[in-house]
């Protein structure tokens, strides 16, 4: 099959990228994109409110091109928000995410579909990315993912995700966080149990950005210290129970206890209270729980809180955002 000239009613591939605030990268970007070899594609960019001149420099393109959609957002709404417009918009079968700062590799989506026609089983298909070039985390031939890799931390980080539409239908983004796509992610890999992974670079990636979303995540302002537990919550309730059935409660004690550390500073004493009633309930059978009896447990709960004058003497040197 000639790859270069299949056409199909709709594009095998849409590229979907949510940008704010980015006119210095986004045209390097989507250019990216639109001087492929393959251009039986689409480009859905989503441009999520932004206020320096994202939108003209976008507007450019897509008066040459026409497989450059613009989605417009009026408010910033966040990158979950801004994909799941882009999902709902698109008409491939498959959705390649780019980040606005990045670029897709030569012969890139050549390089996808290739993937994707040879074995066409998987719903879920990633690739390396260049700032993990030497990541020695990482298989170095081809190789199947499967969820338990992700949930036990044995597979991290950020790759090049091709994924299936419909699979992201079911699995839209979780809007109530602008940031913390893994949790989603997580879902997803959950979902389709396995993913078809290959070491080929298809993205060049730029992260030294001071606007780069990833910054939201460090914990600088009560705001991010909330969203931060926020996400933990969500967490221990989404996959605690997965975590105990493949024997990886040490991961689960973890999160509990930042999530509850987090708790204390932030003055969340009922759902404290009840996220440890929960600890003692689900992990009453685990092997790590009969090690750690009800006293010693309630020790630890104990050291937790009185870590809490401590916790707010630093909040409160955070500025309120």
């Amino acid at each position: 099959m000639d790859l270069i000239k299949m056409k199909q009613d709709n594009p095998l591939v849409s590229v979907v990228t949510p940008v704010y605030n980015r006119s210095d990268s986004i045209g390097k970007c989507i250019h990216s994109v639109i001087s492929q070899s393959f251009k039986d594609i689409e480009v859905i960019v989503i441009d999520d409110g932004s206020t320096d001149n994202t939108r003209s420099v976008i507007e450019s393109i897509l008066e040459k091109h026409p497989c450059v959609i613009l989605v417009k957002n009026e408010n910033n709404k966040g990158v979950n928000f801004a994909r799941n417009r882009g999902i709902e918009k698109a008409r491939g079968k498959f959705i390649l995410f780019l980040d606005s700062d990045d670029e897709i590799a030569p012969f890139g989506l050549e390089t996808i579909v290739k993937s994707i026609t040879q074995d066409n089983i998987f719903q879920h298909y990633l690739f390396n990315v260049s700032d993990r070039i030497d990541d020695p985390t990482l298989p170095i031939t081809k190789s199947i993912f499967k969820y338990e890799d992700w949930l036990s931390g044995r597979l991290r980080g950020d790759f090049c995700h091709v994924v299936e539409r419909s699979l992201l239908i079911r699995f839209p983004f979780q809007e109530q966080f602008r940031i913390y796509e893994s949790l989603n992610w997580l879902r997803i890999l959950k979902e389709n149990k396995e993913q078809k992974y290959s070491p080929d670079i298809l993205l060049i990636r730029e992260r030294n950005r001071d606007d780069s979303v990833t910054l939201e995540t460090v914990l600088r302002t009560r705001k991010a210290v909330y969203n931060k537990y926020l996400f933990l919550t969500e967490y221990i309730k989404q996959f605690s129970a997965d975590l105990i059935y493949l024997k990886h409660e040490d991961l689960l004690i973890s999160y509990l206890k930042t999530c509850i550390l987090l708790g204390i500073g932030l003055g969340e004493t009922k759902a404290n209270k009840e996220m440890i009633n929960r600890f003692e309930l689900v992990l009453s059978n685990s092997y790590i729980f009969r090690l750690i009896n009800k006293k010693m447990f309630s020790l630890v709960v104990l050291q937790l809180i009185f870590l809490k004058s401590s916790i707010n003497r630093n909040l409160k040197k955070i500025s309120l955002k």
